[in-house]
């Protein structure tokens, strides 16, 4: 039998992920870049934290909305909607950024994260409905690397347009309009999934919906620890990557687009070798063996980073590092979380737990805008407290998830 993830559908899958992540990542940075230039320091201070905020905040808001409409409707259908929303969101910004209006640009950020939260419960839902259980791990490896290299590419391409168009920042805005559309001629191209759920509930309120899956969630172990252990990397990757252009302007001195586009591709580019080296560790199991050693490493690279990345050539090994490492890390506790949420319930699973990652990154946001604006920290010293934090919620995990170790032993999953 043909494997899945050689087939043209499976192919235009990873395509129409790239795109989106491509997107998500180059507009931001051409945001970020463009801000920094326009605002003093004092309102970068805060404009930066934000702006991670108000793309967080639509997971949680519209995780539930998107769950129930991953459920009810075919995820491949929800795939061509959802990129016609990113065509018309990346065609307000380029309007906004003519107008040089930085501030209300924030709200287009957040309209890009309600429709990436459209979006991740039909893409991680995928997988399982079109992959069997023996592709799954590798099917997770392909996608996350695949979404990592467009995280490479979309950094270093809102590095250097904001480089070479700066003061022309609608010119990029261009250019996301035109990977929009390449990513809307490639959602027509994968394969139909199963019809969705006619049963599926529509609550008003969100958090409703959330409740009621988690009643479903906590009934098993291993789906709660998948949970929260995932949510985790989020945190660590968005405190990682929004503290990442403060570090390189103001320790590295240096301000350039390119040069932190360079930094945010290393972690990208690390996190997708990662989660591709532990999918083909992992064979046809979960490789839950892999999660504590990915974890302990994340906290001392952090702690590397901060203490010794004083230079372009060292930040740019320690960020490759961290996110290789944050890859091994989360590629099990993701692919458990699909392997395990009941079928029938898997969107609403899966958007749950976009809402608690939300959590995570919101308040990864509000921990460097802690540091840095309240407590003075400088950026590198944001770095060493996020190793730490990583160290003792690794720690905490080693107490409290002893089944855990029983089910890595022997590569039994």
């Amino acid at each position: 039998m043909k494997s899945k993830v050689k087939t043209l559908g499976f192919g235009s899958f990873l395509a129409t992920s790239f795109f989106g992540a491509f997107n998500d990542n180059c507009f931001k940075l051409l945001l970020t870049c463009c801000a920094m230039s326009m605002l003093p320091l004092e309102a970068q201070k805060t404009y930066v934290p934000l702006a991670g905020f108000l793309f967080a905040l639509p997971y949680l808001v519209c995780s539930s909305y998107a769950g129930w409409i991953s459920d009810r409707y075919r995820k491949s259908r929800v795939f061509v909607w959802s990129k016609w929303l990113e065509l018309l969101v990346m065609g307000i910004g380029v309007i906004l950024f003519k107008g040089g209006a930085v501030w209300l640009l924030l709200g287009v950020l957040f309209l890009m994260g309600a429709q990436s939260a459209l979006y991740s419960p039909a893409k991680y839902g995928y997988l399982p409905e079109t992959l069997s259980a023996a592709e799954l791990s590798n099917g997770n490896g392909l996608t996350q690397m695949c979404t990592f290299l467009a995280i490479i590419a979309g950094t270093w391409a809102g590095g250097m347009v904001a480089d070479v168009h700066s003061g022309k920042w609608w010119i990029g805005g261009m250019y996301c309009v035109v990977v929009a559309v390449l990513g809307i001629a490639t959602s027509y191209f994968i394969d139909k999934t199963p019809d969705g759920n006619p049963d599926a509930v529509f609550r008003i309120n969100p958090v409703q919906n959330h409740m009621e899956t988690w009643k479903v969630v906590r009934k098993d172990p291993v789906l709660v620890l998948s949970l929260f252990g995932n949510t985790f990397f989020w945190y660590v990757a968005a405190l990682f990557q929004n503290n990442l252009p403060m570090h390189v302007k103001y320790v590295l001195q240096n301000d350039a687009g390119g040069v932190i586009g360079m930094m945010l591709g290393a972690v990208g580019l690390g996190i997708g070798l990662g989660a591709l080296v532990c999918g083909l560790l992992s064979g046809k199991r979960i490789g839950y063996h892999l999660v504590f050693p990915g974890g302990i490493m994340m906290g001392i690279i952090c702690i590397v980073a901060g203490l010794t990345g004083k230079s372009i050539a060292m930040a740019t090994i320690c960020s490759c590092l961290l996110g290789f490492f944050c890859g091994m890390y989360q590629l099990p506790l993701s692919t458990s979380l699909q392997k395990h949420s009941p079928t029938s319930r898997r969107g609403s699973c899966l958007a749950l737990a976009n809402g608690v990652d939300c959590v995570s990154m919101i308040l990864a946001y509000f921990t460097q805008w802690l540091l840095m604006k309240v407590l003075g920290i400088s950026p590198a010293g944001v770095f060493i407290a996020l190793g730490v934090i990583v160290l003792l919620y690794v720690t905490y995990l080693v107490f409290q998830a002893p089944f855990l170790f029983r089910r890595t032993r022997g590569w039994k999953c």
